[in-house]
């Protein structure tokens, strides 16, 4: 893309001419935001292969009790009607948006791609997302990922199907390419990527038939064509606010070190491991499992005077440490 072409495009997108254009290759580098130095054209890169998926595209899904918008929680939807809570209440699940995250390790920065009421398909790379998103990690090749970006690259700009999104839970109603909603979007970037297996997602067997809580749980559950996880927090925060705290110098970086780390921390079960280093609490009581295997012998008799004994204490374990920190509320 020439120079003109690049500052036509960042004019009209807000955003830079890579996340608007056909990409040979992808932007994250097959790195983590964690990384602690950002990437540059200048450096080799390897050759594309099938197998290695060590790229990370994420899917965000917005929940109906959230802080991006205030109009959802006051009921006054783009079409005077509360569609959001309609939709909670029809589908007994609290998802109501989804779109589709990358990482650019060059400006070591995300940028999403997303249709609404308000905007056609669009792309920005300043999405703050705040309380009330789930995150689905998505591990895949760089050559799905390339697919994935390219295809919502030529969709920027196309209008929503409003009928298909009216209507997805009952008569779907495709936009044919056209026109997309959110969700049918989101199915179609992955479907174009290969990662949608019709014949095992259950109720939908097209891109329009598929609502946020759909893509939810078919990723978490049903999803065998890449390796899928579900993100204890929130990538964008995490990245933002370390970021913005090393630059400060309140933290030092090391290779490595974070900020994905710290999503990756709640998922490995770091937790337990952090409350088995806990100190043991002598006055805490040990848990009743405890109780039962510790010889039940509170007094014995010696030469007919009753002395009371203590017994010894039972093996720590990271249950009782956690069972410490617990305050139970007295039965009366």
């Amino acid at each position: 893309m020439s120079g003109e072409d690049s500052a036509t495009s960042e004019q009209r997108w807000g955003t830079r001419a890579e996340y608007t254009t056909q990409l040979p290759r992808c932007l994250c580098f097959g790195e983590r935001p964690s990384a602690r130095q950002a990437r540059t054209a200048a450096q080799p890169r390897p050759p594309i292969t099938a197998d290695d998926a060590t790229h990370v595209v994420w899917v965000a899904f917005l929940l109906y009790d959230n802080d991006e918008y205030e109009g959802e929680r006051s009921m006054r939807d783009y079409l005077f009607l509360p569609m959001n809570r309609l939709t909670v209440m029809l589908t007994g699940e609290d998802f109501i948006h989804c779109q589709m995250v990358f990482w650019d390790a060059r400006q070591r920065r995300y940028y999403t791609y997303s249709v609404d009421a308000q905007r056609p398909v669009h792309v920005w790379d300043r999405k703050g997302f705040r309380a009330g998103w789930k995150f689905v990690r998505l591990r895949v090749t760089e050559r799905q990922e390339v697919l994935m970006q390219n295809f919502l690259a030529r969709q920027l700009g196309k209008p929503i199907n409003r009928s298909g999104q009216l209507t997805v839970l009952f008569w779907p109603t495709s936009g044919r390419g056209e026109s997309w909603f959110c969700s049918e979007l989101v199915t179609a970037a992955l479907d174009e990527a290969g990662l949608v297996d019709y014949e095992a997602w259950h109720d939908v067997t097209k891109p329009a038939d598929a609502a946020p809580h759909h893509i939810f749980h078919y990723l978490t559950e049903q999803c065998t064509r890449c390796v899928v996880e579900l993100m204890a927090g929130n990538p964008v925060q995490i990245t933002s606010v370390h970021e913005r705290a090393a630059s400060r110098g309140s933290i030092a970086i090391r290779r490595g070190q974070l900020p994905q780390a710290v999503a990756d921390f709640a998922e490995r079960g770091a937790v337990a491991n952090f409350i088995a280093a806990l100190p043991v609490s002598t006055a805490a009581p040990a848990p009743q499992a405890a109780r039962r295997t510790s010889p039940p012998l509170y007094y014995q008799q010696s030469r007919g005077q009753a002395q009371q004994s203590v017994a010894p204490p039972a093996a720590s374990s990271s249950a009782a440490r956690l069972g410490s920190l617990i305050v139970k509320k007295p039965k009366r």
